[in-house]
């Protein structure tokens, strides 16, 4: 007696469909992931930035007004893969992505970097708050937060509190 060898129908199918519930659900937490990554350019074009900022407040006790102002070449000469420019606004580090060529989530958002001041004592080190984070108690955040990014692209502490 021959025994027919191989799988039924109703068995590939049911392949199938596991196949594609853990695609479903594999797929969009790739995206935030290469997402994720593709925002750590941002962070290292930043601390480029970060120190001429400090270095302006820490002189002349106020904030740079743009990207001359604190020594830094215009915003559209600071870039990288992801990043279409790096622009200093009364002191906040504002980092526009590029509009294609990089993850969906990301194309022409932008994140935005405060300089933190501890109240009452501005000789104290500068802290930086990322996206829409809100500002520890007892320190003030300086300029215009800009970040239009959504919050699960964004590391975890760039998030504003749930």
């Amino acid at each position: 007696m021959l025994r027919a060898r191989g799988f039924t129908l109703i068995e590939l199918m049911i392949v199938v469909g596991i196949i594609a519930v853990l695609a479903g659900i594999a797929i969009p937490l790739y995206l935030n992931y290469t997402s994720q990554a593709e925002t750590s350019e941002a962070f290292s074009l930043a601390s480029y930035v970060k120190p001429k900022v400090a270095n302006y407040f820490h002189r002349y006790g106020q904030f740079p007004k743009d990207n001359r102002a604190a020594g830094l070449p215009s915003a559209r000469s600071i870039i990288g893969h992801y990043v279409t420019s790096v622009s200093v606004d009364q002191g906040a580090i504002d980092i526009k992505f590029r509009g294609k060529n990089i993850a969906k989530p990301l194309q022409g958002q932008v994140l935005t970097l405060r300089p933190l001041v501890v109240k009452g004592s501005p000789e104290s080190p500068l802290a930086w708050l990322c996206g829409n984070a809100v500002p520890p108690k007892g320190m003030v955040a300086a300029g215009k937060n800009r970040t239009t990014l959504k919050p699960d692209v964004v590391p975890p502490s760039c998030r504003a509190p749930r």
